[in-house]
Order: structure tokens, then C-alpha cells, then sequence
């Protein structure tokens, strides 16, 4: 099938209510919506179905071969259905149990039994200090290995040096042969070994003692090898008189370091990664200013500036002109034109008249309103959203289910991989298949074949196997999140490399999201100024962008307006457009589905065909009916963004294939409501 893209036609007029619908379905899956995720330390109360699902942060894990190794331990559990494990962001499972057999003191001494710590996991779109907490654990992890890597290099850098150049200079003797020099990189390399590297043969020993191996194995028993040797050589020279081999303390030092360089920079990705998410919850205003009505006065009210943290529910709110909303609520006085842009990704302001409902974070951009508060803290949209970003990177894709498995038999793997290279170059060794040149000064073969065998220790750990996936769709999930995209999981964001189709919103997608009229029609040329001047009137005090670009070109071709006070009220159509009287005579301006509901009189060809050619060019058609008769017709249309023809080729898709959504899939597009963390099929 070739790959082609589709975009949708322009908002229509007043567009503003819940029939606008932004589609993304993948066509390999048809999933019905998943039901809200709740952690067991915030929920109370019998769930819907027999299970409850909880977040545990773990400690202690290193690499795929311990997630491994949690997850079977969970999976094993009585009582758990299924289980999730990640090393990343920071080491986190999920769990899904049934609460009649098992619980969160079952699954953390389960998960402690095996050697790893447990706890319950804290969000970090939770609340107050809590939350706060989780939002600093990557930044304090970060610091910690930051400084460890820095006592690191400190401490291996003189031992490079040593080697390198210090020896050559000046190597005074002590005793029996042995270098004054080789007792300060003992020194050094020691405190290397056992303090900053301790971290990794506590891991080693814990993972041993549950008959498994890691990455930690690796690591411990490579520079275990290389420090032991090294110290034993310096006793064979104290007792012996002279060097059973060269010392290895660097090689057992800048391993260590090493490691630890690799880790800092993945747990400082892992916190700006965090940090993405974050971004989210500051969306929603530090401060709210609430309203308490005077004596139960409705429309007589006290203002006091009280911290978001400290809404309640049923509280009214105030919302200024500029200010962001500060919790999920229903306006209740005054009427709202909001950039839900965070939340839905349209660029346009949507109008949202009396018991409408906003989003928390949403930003006000017309007149003041009130609204009252229904949905606070870990309830509101905002947060809700951040959740959904965090349990996406807790799914696996295939590939990575794939990689973690691998990771659990690829450490054992190793080792014998190493221990068959050593024997491999003792045996050469033994045969005098090696050229004496190839061994330095002071060493023997078998010293020489344990190089080798050390050098394939370290050099496969299953670092990258394990975290390179996760990694890559904790990164990706956030950023995405960061730019109003919501993913929600790692195996939907591997399908997504397999689609045939695409299909983009235009307005504020691909194009600058305002609008403005590039042609009018007239069906008879003597009424084009009552037209337009009964444009101007009606659509005077209307903030939607269409209906704003729509009056401004008209003021500009008849600067003469009709007086306000002889139009009537003005009737919103949600997703349609505006109807008034003026003067006894019925004017409605709208998009094709006000005509239709108003039962207007067909259009004349004047119309259909300006209706056609505009329509195939991607613009939206307004149409103007007096009377129950179409008199007129505006083309409306949105520039495109500069960068919209090279976002759409970095798809890969070819876009030279295109069509109008509403044209080639109409049924599709009608009627349609997708809300915010919600899905539809199609």
C-alpha cells in the first residue's frame, strides 16, 4: 500500500464545541479505551473489576538481567496478574493484583526477598511534598553519582600519570625491588576498589546470592581480577625480592570510572527527561483568585489570592483576561474563549459559554469569567495527562520485551565467553603460538591471557542492551508530551513505524492557525453591501478567530455598519455558526451544517460552484443566508506554518498524495467527540 497522508479540512465556523474531533488511530489497531489507572496508595474503595493495580519503586537495579529478575519474582507472587518492570526512568513496576490473595507488604517483601529494595512508588505529578520529592529524586540521584565520578578521577588520574610519565622520572625503591610508587597507586587504587566501586560488588553479591548475574558481576569480578593480582604481585615482591607481574591497579581503577561516567550521563538524561515532565505540572498557576459571595448575595462577592494547592471543590474562582485556569471546573458567569492548545494541540481559542467545562491550565484569552471548581489536584486533567506519560513508559514494546530477555542469559553468556578466551590464550601460550614481542617486559603468558579474558568482561556488559530501548521511549515519551503529544505506550509508538497513512489537523497543526478571508461571492451583485454590512452586524462582538476574520473583511469593503440597536440577540451554534434577527428579517451565518439544520433553500450554482473550488483548495466556506435564502459565501483560509512542508517530508511520508479528510472519509469526521485521555474507533 503506498504511503500517503491526509489532512483535514479548516475548523468551521464557531467550531468550538465538542463535535471538533483530533483523530490518531494506528490501522494495525483497534483498541477501546483503557480504563483510568490508579495507584493503591491513592485509591480507596472496590474497583471496578477484581483487581487494583499499584507502583513500586525499586532500588538496587542495574540492567535488563535485574528487571528480569523482579518481574519473575512479582509474576511469581500469589495473586499477581501481571507485572511491569522498568530501570528507567528510576527503576519502577507495575503491578496488577488482586487484592483478595495479595498486597503491597506481599509484593515489596517479595521483591526484597531477592535482594533489591521496595517501596511505594511516589509520582511525580503527585501532590504537595510528595510529589516535590519525586520531581528531585533524578536531580539527587544525578548528584550522587556526579560526585562519586569526581572523587573517581581524582583518585585514578595520579595512577595514569604514574604510569605514564611520574615512573619515568623519578622511581625510588623501598624494599626488595619494590617501587615507592606502586604503594601510592595501591593506595589510590584501593580506595577506588572498595569505596567508590562498592556500589557494584554490593550488587554482585546480592545478585549472586539470589543465583542470578548482572551487570554488576561483570563489573566486580573484572576489577576484583585485575586489583587482586596486582596485590598479590606486590606480596611476591616483599617476600620473594622481586615483581611476580606488572601491577593492574589502572586498569581496575578506570573501570570503575569509566562505568561511572556512562552512569552519570544516563541519570542525567534520565532527569532532564524528568524535569520535561515537570514542565507540564507548571502549566497550572501557583496562585487562584476566589470568590466568596457577600451576605448570599449571587452577584456580590469578596476577593482574596489563595495558593492552588488550597482549592476545594465547589469553590468559585475567578479566571483575569492573560491568566491560566487554575483547576478543571464549569464557567458559571461570563463567557470564556480559552487556548486549550496544551491539552488538544489546536492553536485556535475556543469559546466556552455558561456550565461549559475548562481545563486547569488552559489560559484565558478573552474577557474575565467565573467558573467553579469540580476537579483538583491529582483529579484534574493536567495531572491526569502526566500519569498517563509515566504509565507509557512503564509499557514495553516487543522489541524491548525482547532485549530484556536477552539481558538475563546474555551475563552467564559472557563469562563463559571471557573464561573460553582466557584458556584460549593460556593454551597459545603453553604451545609458544605466541610471539614472545607481543608480551611486555615483566609479564608472563598467563597474565598476558588474563588481559583478554578481562577485556571481554567489561567490554559486554549488557548496559546498552538493557537501557538503550527504554531509554529511548522514556526520552521520546516526554519530549513528545513537552510538544502537546500524548503517547500512550511504547508498543503503540513501535507501530507507528509500520503506518500507510497519516492524517494531520490543518488549522494550527500545519498552518499559523489565523485564519483570514481571501474571496467573497455574492449571488446578486445589488445585495453585496447589505450582505456585508448584516456580516458586520452580527458578527460584531464574536471572538472566534474565523468569525473575527470574516467581520474584519467585511469592514474593510463597506466601512458603513448598520446600528447595534437594531439587531436582536445572538444565538451560538456550537460547531456551526450564529443566527439573529435584525429588523425582522432572520440572518445566519455558518458553515454547511447550519444551512442544512436551518433548512435553507438550496444553493444557487453561483454559490455551489464558489463552494466547490474553495473547498478543493483546502479553505473553509461560510455561507450568509437571509430569509431562508443563501445570498453569500466567504473562502477562509490559514496560511501555512514555514515549516509545515518539512515537517510533513521528515515523516517519510509522500506528500505529494493528498487529500481533504472530510471529502474522502465524511462519515468519519461527523459527529465525532474524542475528549482529552479518551480514544475512539474508527
Amino acid at each position: 500500500m503506498p504511503r500517503r497522508f491526509h489532512e483535514t479540512n479548516d475548523r468551521d465556523q464557531d467550531d468550538d464545541d465538542d463535535d471538533e474531533a483530533r483523530l490518531m488511530t494506528a490501522p494495525t489497531s483497534t483498541t477501546t479505551p483503557t480504563p483510568q489507572r490508579r495507584e493503591i496508595h491513592t485509591t480507596g474503595g472496590a474497583s471496578s473489576t477484581s483487581t487494583r493495580e499499584v507502583k513500586l519503586a525499586i532500588e538496587g537495579m542495574t540492567c535488563g538481567a535485574c528487571t528480569s529478575g523482579v518481574e519473575r519474582a512479582l509474576r511469581d507472587a500469589a495473586g499477581v496478574t501481571s507485572a511491569s518492570v522498568s530501570l528507567v526512568p528510576e527503576g519502577v513496576a507495575l503491578v496488577t493484583f488482586d487484592p483478595q490473595r495479595t498486597g503491597p507488604r506481599d509484593l515489596i517483601d517479595a521483591i526484597e526477598d531477592i535482594g533489591f529494595g521496595a517501596a511505594i512508588h511516589r509520582s511525580v505529578s503527585g501532590e504537595g511534598e510528595t510529589g516535590a520529592r519525586a520531581r528531585s529524586a533524578p536531580k539527587r540521584e544525578a548528584e550522587q553519582y556526579r560526585e562519586e565520578l569526581k572523587l573517581s578521577v581524582a583518585l585514578t588520574a595520579p595512577i595514569v600519570l604514574i604510569n605514564l610519565i611520574v615512573v619515568r622520572i623519578w622511581n625510588p625503591k623501598v624494599m626488595n625491588d619494590l617501587s615507592f610508587w606502586v604503594l601510592v597507586k595501591l593506595a589510590l587504587a584501593t580506595r577506588v576498589q572498595f569505596g567508590v566501586g562498592m556500589r557494584f560488588h554490593r550488587g554482585a553479591y546480592m545478585a549472586l546470592k539470589r543465583g542470578a548475574s548482572n551487570m554488576d558481576v561483570l563489573i566486580s569480578l573484572g576489577t576484583n581480577v585485575a586489583y587482586t593480582v596486582s596485590v598479590f604481585s606486590i606480596l611476591h615482591c616483599i617476600f620473594f625480592g622481586s615483581m611476580f607481574a606488572k601491577d593492574y591497579f589502572d586498569t581496575s581503577s578506570m573501570l570503575i570510572t569509566f562505568i561511572l561516567i556512562g552512569k552519570y550521563l544516563e541519570t542525567t538524561a534520565r532527569g532532564k527527561t524528568s524535569e520535561a515532565i515537570t514542565k507540564l505540572l507548571d502549566l497550572t498557576p501557583r496562585h487562584a483568585l476566589m470568590l466568596t459571595p457577600i451576605n448570599g448575595q449571587p452577584d456580590e462577592y469578596t476577593e482574596k489570592t489563595i495558593a492552588t494547592e488550597l482549592i476545594h471543590i465547589g469553590d468559585l474562582l475567578k479566571v483575569l483576561p492573560g491568566a491560566r485556569v487554575p483547576a478543571d471546573g464549569v464557567v458559571v458567569k461570563g463567557e470564556a474563549h480559552v487556548d486549550e492548545s496544551m491539552v488538544t494541540g489546536e492553536t485556535m481559542p475556543v469559546t466556552r459559554k455558561v456550565n461549559a467545562r475548562v481545563m486547569g491550565g488552559t489560559i484565558n484569552e478573552g474577557s474575565s469569567f467565573i467558573m467553579r471548581a469540580d476537579k483538583i489536584g491529582g483529579d484534574s486533567t493536567l495531572y491526569q495527562i502526566v500519569q498517563l506519560v509515566e504509565n507509557a513508559q512503564l509499557v514495553k514494546a516487543p522489541i524491548q520485551a525482547f532485549a530484556d530477555r536477552v539481558s538475563s542469559i546474555f551475563v552467564p553468556v559472557v563469562i563463559v565467553l571471557a573464561t573460553v578466551t582466557f584458556l584460549s590464550w593460556v593454551i597459545a601460550g603453553l604451545t609458544n603460538s605466541i610471539p614472545d614481542a607481543w608480551v611486555p617486559a615483566n609479564e608472563s603468558k598467563g597474565l598476558f591471557a588474563m588481559m583478554f579474558g578481562i577485556s571481554v568482561l567489561v567490554t559486554a556488559c549488557p548496559c546498552a542492551l538493557g537501557l538503550a530501548t527504554p531509554t529511548a521511549i522514556m526520552v521520546g515519551t516526554s519530549v513528545a508530551a513537552t510538544n502537546g503529544i500524548l503517547i500512550k505506550g511504547a508498543d503503540a509508538l513501535e507501530r507507528a513505524g509500520n503506518l500507510d497513512v497519516v492524517v494531520f489537523d490543518k488549522t494550527g497543526t500545519l498552518t499559523t492557525g489565523s485564519p483570514t478571508v481571501v474571496a467573497f461571492k455574492s449571488t446578486q451583485p445589488a445585495l453585496l453591501e447589505r450582505v456585508i454590512s448584516l456580516t458586520v452586524l452580527v458578527e460584531k462582538e464574536s471572538e472566534h478567530p474565523i468569525a473575527k476574520a470574516v467581520r474584519d473583511y467585511a469592514r474593510r469593503q463597506s466601512p458603513a455598519e448598520i446600528p447595534a440597536s437594531s439587531r436582536g440577540e445572538v444565538e451560538n451554534i456550537p460547531g456551526q455558526g450564529v443566527r439573529c434577527v435584525v429588523n425582522g428579517t432572520v440572518i445566519a451565518l455558518g458553515n454547511a451544517r447550519l444551512m442544512t439544520a436551518l433548512a435553507v433553500a438550496s444553493k444557487s450554482t453561483v454559490i455551489s460552484e464558489f463552494q466547490t473550488l474553495h473547498e478543493d483548495k483546502g479553505n473553509t466556506v461560510i455561507f450568509v443566508s437571509i430569509d431562508g435564502i443563501i445570498e453569500g459565501a466567504f473562502a477562509v483560509s490559514d496560511e501555512l506554518k514555514p515549516d509545515a512542508a518539512t515537517a510533513v517530508a521528515a515523516s517519510g511520508f509522500n506528500s505529494s498524495e493528498t487529500a481533504n479528510a472530510p471529502s474522502m472519509i465524511p462519515s468519519m469526521l461527523t459527529n465525532i467527540t474524542v475528549l482529552p485521555l479518551s480514544s475512539c474507533k474508527v
